[in-house]
């Protein structure tokens, strides 16, 4: 349910498109087989009516040579314009930097059908202003302005005459009448010099807020977003700009009409290893977008996805350690020590949701997965009152130290005394996290045991409404 194209490749940055019923979802295709396949990256397709079950259309935009500027075809938008579909797309060619030419420059490919792309090798818009880095000028993002009836470029790029090179980064504005010609404004439509780039960003608009989206390049390697009621700024950052965790990157979004999907990738790990540095590229996650009442953006899991895990699971509920009191909800007695609860056998797909209600704002709590040698191994979903977040960690971390950083991490503050709603879905080594309709945490766990469970340290929690569901293949 979780695409990735095969066991080997990798589904990266996702461009979506919606028409008739059905996403279009085009990713650039991470082959990881430089023997077989060779150097470069191509442009495939899914599409999906219910965002579960996948149709694969395959290759869509091949790759140029080693001597043509897209040997990787890299990110993009999809418009259309009467009765034919562009592609602007980033040409990247690493090859041309010894001949001091643009290693990235904006490329264009036409289609009737959405299925079937041309190149038009006529078109090239390059970063031709003195004041940009040759290297780092691609994303191209293409959207129609109504008020002003022209068509609306946003281009990643970096600003070679900032000193500090992880201030460089900025967003460009273009503009075109026809989608042909483009001229590019002096001002920069986003520069707040603080990261070395803003990745594929994405514009929209709901009611009276406009949103920019992007993916800060910068040590948080986060999906971020700013609003502003005008398409020509004040860029306001809102208290919590981030819809995820470091494992969801590169996401841009479009609406069916009545709601509005952010498509990123959840990263793997080399040599499929938990220990192992993070990969560009992983398998596609979709949330769902929506608007609260004061106009920030929330994100939750898109309904279909969720009900795909529907076979009822009965739990096997076994106390380990501490003092739980097991009736219709579940007490865990942690207020002065670590409560342990396993609760229910490991799936390869699998939905578990419930409701989770903190009786003090100390400690922390939560589940944990593949438990074993008297809780010396396993993985958590951790609600840490003390830092104000909801952290995925994994005991023992990578360096076998206690000072280790965990595995990923979001701000969110949990409603002590209040009951708190989360979903929970695994699918293979892809798990996500869902708290209160609100916000996510995506994460690799590549050894998930056999079994899981609840835990309380320092704080007692009541849960309740657990129900545990099986996948399609289960």
């Amino acid at each position: 349910m979780f695409f990735r194209p095969d066991k080997v490749s990798a589904c990266a940055d996702v461009i979506p498109y919606y028409e008739n019923g059905t996403f279009y979802l085009f990713y650039l295709k991470d082959f990881r087989d430089f023997t077989n396949v060779g150097e470069g990256c191509d442009w495939h397709l899914i599409t999906t009516k219910n965002l579960v079950d996948f149709k694969n259309i395959g290759e869509v935009i091949h790759r140029g040579t080693v001597d043509e500027q897209d040997l990787y075809v890299y990110t993009g938008s999809v418009i259309k314009k009467d009765d034919e579909y562009y592609i602007f797309y980033t040409g990247h060619n690493p090859h041309f930097e010894k001949d001091n030419k643009p290693v990235q420059t904006i490329l264009l490919a036409k289609s009737k059908d959405l299925i079937h792309w041309e190149k038009d090798r006529s078109f090239v818009f390059g970063p031709d202003k003195d004041y940009l880095e040759k290297n780092d000028y691609r994303d191209p993002f293409i959207l129609y302005d109504d008020a002003k009836e022209e068509y609306v470029m946003i281009l990643t790029a970096r600003n070679r005459n900032i000193t500090l090179t992880q201030s460089k980064g900025m967003l460009l504005k273009a503009t075109s009448k026809d989608l042909k010609e483009w001229v590019l404004d002096e001002k920069p439509f986003y520069a707040p010099y603080a990261y070395y780039a803003h990745e594929c960003p994405d514009v929209f608009k709901i009611g009276d807020w406009w949103y920019l989206i992007f993916s800060e390049f910068s040590d948080r390697y986060q999906v971020t977003y700013r609003m502003a009621k005008s398409l020509d700024g004040e860029w306001i950052t809102p208290r919590d700009p981030y819809f995820d965790g470091h494992a969801y990157y590169a996401a841009k979004s479009f609406s069916d009409g009545k709601r509005r999907i952010l498509f990123g990738w959840n990263p793997s790990k080399e040599r499929e290893n938990d220990d192992a540095y993070w990969q560009w590229g992983g398998n596609l996650i979709a949330h769902e977008i929506y608007q609260n009442g004061d106009g920030t953006l929330s994100v939750r899991c898109p309904l279909e996805v969720k009900e795909h895990f529907n076979k009822k699971v009965e739990p096997e509920i076994e106390e380990v350690l501490g003092e739980s009191i097991i009736g219709d909800s579940i007490e865990l007695k942690g207020l002065s020590n670590r409560t342990i609860l396993k609760y229910g056998k490991m799936m390869h797909q699998m939905r578990i949701e419930f409701d989770i209600t903190p009786h003090s704002d100390s400690g922390d709590f939560g589940l944990f997965f593949n438990e074993k040698e008297n809780h010396e191994y396993y993985y958590q979903i951790k609600f840490d009152n003390l830092f104000n977040r909801l952290t995925f960690d994994k005991w023992p971390r990578y360096d076998r130290t206690k000072y280790s950083h965990v595995d990923a991490e979001r701000p969110y503050g949990i409603n002590v005394n209040e009951k708190n709603h989360v979903i929970v879905l695994i699918e293979g080594t892809v798990i996500e996290v869902y708290v209160n309709d609100k916000v996510a945490l995506s994460q690799r766990m590549y050894n998930p045991g056999k079994n899981f469970g609840f835990y309380a340290c320092n704080c007692d929690v009541t849960i309740s409404g657990v129900n545990i569901y099986g996948g399609e293949n289960e």
